[in-house]
């Protein structure tokens, strides 16, 4: 089963937001790399939100700042949202020895980036990302980035289909 990461960003207001998802499964071998992905997820968050990220968690919460820190960006809003429609795009998962048909195979999920800075988006379209095309400046990193450390909740790997702009009022 796959393992989870997690990024709360806060808002000009302080309030937070998260992103959750599911990453391959923790152990130690493999932590020291999923740091460093994550730390690359973080890196391409910055450039498309406006919030401050405050902390992240993989099996432990890692402290980025203080979780009362608020966001400088005046316009930062975490019900300012970049939803992310994507899909499993594994066919067998390996177990022990054994590849198994992946249930998950082809399936589609969401996630919202709380913080989206909106003044990215262009041509009056909420959609900053698809696989027709439309790739606005700083989400290409975002996509190569989470499409090679995400997993699905099946834990097969993942595709992002399109990112789009989306408000939302209560977190």
């Amino acid at each position: 089963m796959a393992s989870r990461g997690n990024i709360t960003l806060n808002d000009f207001d302080g309030q937070a937001g998260s992103l959750g998802f599911s990453v391959a499964e923790i152990s130690a071998v493999n932590f020291a790399n999923h740091l460093t992905q994550m730390g690359v997820i973080l890196t391409t968050l910055d450039p498309i939100t406006d919030g401050l990220p405050v902390a992240y968690e993989m099996t432990r919460q890692v402290s980025q700042n203080a979780s009362f820190q608020k966001s400088t960006v005046t316009s930062s809003q975490r019900g300012n949202k970049w939803a992310v429609t994507y899909r499993d795009n594994q066919e067998t998962i390996t177990q022990g020895a054994e590849n198994i048909p992946n249930v998950g195979f082809n399936k589609i999920f969401a996630v919202e980036i709380p913080t989206a800075s909106f003044v990215l988006r262009q041509n009056n379209s909420d959609i900053v990302y698809n696989l027709s095309g439309i790739s606005v400046a700083g989400f290409g990193a975002f996509v190569t980035a989470f499409n090679g450390f995400a997993r699905s909740p099946y834990g097969g790997s993942v595709q992002i289909l399109e990112i789009r702009a989306v408000t939302r009022t209560g977190g």
